[in-house]
């Protein structure tokens, strides 16, 4: 059987007009899954080009909706131009003669079978178009991608759309000041710790300019940003995912300054705390490194860290159980970090 290709130009199917960053020379594609930088589909391009099209090899995929992921590399071997677009592959050829257009439905997420979508009116024709509404009250907040499909009068599926959104948590109108921004970095299904910021004066319009810790991070890889904010009640709220984020090589005079000076600690979160709270704490380099809580008369309860860990601010949470897995009784604790060199040790209260 011979190869199938995908005409990467201006048709609806599969359209990208890849630009290309100055003095980049190298770009790839993939489809659906990231095989690692530099492991994709190499493009035909020479240095210096801007603008240029090409053919994608889709032999091998199944039919259904895929997405083409396609990436350049400049000459200081940069990754940067990070473009996505969804398409969908038929499973069947689909006949080019144009057909009245008799039935069209559409779904969110994931595909009910052919036919088994929401129905949407139309006037059968060769081209049509109309308004009109959706129903998204079942869907949770987060990311969904919205699907289109269309039937014509030979019974063949065609006109496949999909389009990826967002819903918010609806914010009540009764605003709470804002008291702190968490965020943390995605790569590859791995979270990091989640590190915050609350240096700044709690509001309800706020402006903040702040530098996240990327001392943890693979140099030269890309990661998904997650930042949000927290209010007075502890509720999280104002979700933004910034994608593709490309952590290049750092100096190592930037990672100092970036490290803190010596052994922190900072005040947990929430505070008093039920069921959980968030314990903070920043080390200027790699060291053996230990995270206890005691009761208000020196007891032992629980162990949360007992090992080396790499220089800069780590954050643990703490779901109120002791070493037994038992939950603790609600009083006053003392939380307490150390190293070699240096302890510190803060008061938390839990409450029932």
């Amino acid at each position: 059987m011979p190869k199938s290709f995908i005409k990467i130009c201006l048709f609806f199917i599969l359209s990208c007009t890849f630009l290309q960053a100055q003095n980049a020379f190298y770009a790839e594609y993939f489809f659906d899954y990231d095989p690692g930088q530099g492991q994709g589909t190499p493009i035909a391009a020479t240095e210096g080009d801007s603008i240029f099209t090409f053919s994608a090899d889709k032999s091998d995929l199944a039919a259904g909706f895929h997405i083409m992921y396609i990436r350049g590399r400049d000459d200081s071997g940069r990754w940067t131009h990070h473009v996505l677009q969804p398409f969908f592959i038929p499973a069947e050829e689909q006949d080019t003669t144009k057909a009245y257009i008799v039935y069209a439905e559409y779904f969110f997420d994931f595909d009910p079978g052919l036919g088994n979508g929401i129905g949407m009116p139309l006037t059968a024709a060769t081209n049509t178009e109309g308004g009109f509404s959706i129903n998204k009250s079942d869907l949770k907040p987060g990311f969904h991608t919205f699907y289109v499909r269309a039937k014509d009068e030979h019974n063949k599926w065609t006109l496949h759309i999909a389009r990826p959104f967002l819903i918010t948590t609806p914010i009540e109108k009764t605003l709470s000041n804002i008291m702190a921004l968490e965020y943390y970095f995605y790569k590859e299904g791995v979270p990091s710790d989640t590190f915050r910021v609350d240096d700044f004066e709690p509001g309800t319009d706020l402006e903040i300019t702040f530098q996240p810790d990327f001392t943890n991070l693979l140099h030269d890889s890309t990661y998904d940003f997650h930042v949000y904010a927290v209010d007075s009640s502890g509720r999280h709220s104002l979700n933004f995912v910034f994608g593709d984020q490309i952590i290049n090589d750092i100096e190592q005079d930037e990672i100092a300054s970036l490290l803190p000076k010596t052994l922190q600690l900072k005040a947990n979160y929430p505070n008093p705390f039920n069921p959980s709270t968030k314990i903070t704490f920043g080390l200027p380099g790699i060291r053996n490194v230990k995270l206890v809580i005691y009761d208000i008369i020196g007891r032992r309860v629980a162990v949360l860290l007992d090992k080396q860990m790499s220089g800069g601010y780590h954050t643990v949470n703490w779901d109120g159980q002791n070493d037994l897995g038992r939950k603790v009784a609600s009083g006053l604790y003392i939380y307490q970090v150390s190293t070699e060199q240096k302890v510190l040790s803060r008061k938390m209260v839990l409450v029932k």
